[in-house]
């Protein structure tokens, strides 16, 4: 994984990310962006929600997430 991507997902202050958020730090990459993104759901490390929506998952996440 992109130590870049590590490094933003340590520092996030929500429990989840969003695909516009990462296109940020992509400079609007797509397949760069989706390259890692799928990357990261393979080795546990985002939790697909829904289209554009991931969950951080530990320990990169350290913020508790609320089921509702």
């Amino acid at each position: 994984m992109d130590t870049t991507l590590a490094q933003l997902l340590l520092s996030w202050e929500r429990p989840f990310i969003r695909d516009q958020d990462l296109a940020v730090l992509f400079q609007n990459r797509s397949s760069k962006r989706y390259d890692v993104v799928k990357h990261a759901i393979r080795k546990g490390i985002l939790i697909h929600l829904r289209r554009g929506l991931y969950l951080i998952a530990p320990p990169y996440n350290q913020k508790k997430c609320d089921s509702f």
